[in-house]
C-alpha cells in the first residue's frame, strides 16, 4: 500500500451564483498552482457536512497529485508554422502539433497544444505556444 502524502496545502471556500459551494484545495507551495481537489457541495449539503453529518455526499474532482511538493516553472516559445501555408494549425491534426512541439519538449517541458489552434497567438509565420514542467522546490 502506497503511504500518504504529506504537503503544506491552502483551502478556498466559495459560494457560486448557482447557489453550490465551492471548496477546492491547493499546494501552498509558491508557484505550484497544483490543485488537488475540487468539492461542490449544495447548501443543505454543506449544512450537513459542517455540523457533524459523517460521510456527506457531494461532487468531487481529483486532480494528479504527481506534482505535490513541486515548483511550477513557465516559459513561451515560438514555434514555426507548418509550410501548408494556412497559416495556423490545424485543430484536425492533432499528430502535426505533437510533432511541432516535440522538440522543445526536453527536460520535463510540456507544450499546451491548444495554443497551437489559437490564431491570437499567430504573428510573422510563428505560433507563441506556453510550456510548464515542475522542479523540486527551492530551499529557503
Amino acid at each position: 500500500m502506497t503511504e500518504p502524502k504529506k504537503f503544506n496545502g491552502e483551502i478556498s471556500i466559495g459560494r457560486g451564483s448557482d447557489h453550490m459551494i465551492h471548496i477546492q484545495i491547493e499546494d501552498s507551495i509558491k508557484d505550484s498552482g497544483t490543485r488537488i481537489v475540487d468539492l461542490y457541495l449544495t447548501p443543505e449539503q454543506w449544512g450537513n457536512a459542517i455540523s457533524g453529518l459523517g460521510c456527506t455526499p457531494c461532487d468531487a474532482t481529483l486532480y494528479p497529485c504527481d506534482y505535490i511538493g513541486m515548483r511550477r516553472e513557465s516559459k513561451t516559445e515560438k514555434i514555426p508554422l507548418p509550410s501548408s501555408g494556412r497559416g495556423h494549425f490545424d485543430e484536425a491534426k492533432a499528430e502535426e502539433i505533437r510533432e511541432a512541439l516535440a522538440p522543445y519538449e526536453v527536460d520535463g517541458w510540456m507544450g499546451e497544444d491548444d495554443n497551437a489552434t489559437n490564431w491570437h497567438n499567430v504573428k510573422n509565420g510563428h505560433v507563441t505556444i506556453h510550456f510548464t514542467r515542475y522542479a523540486p522546490k527551492e530551499e529557503a
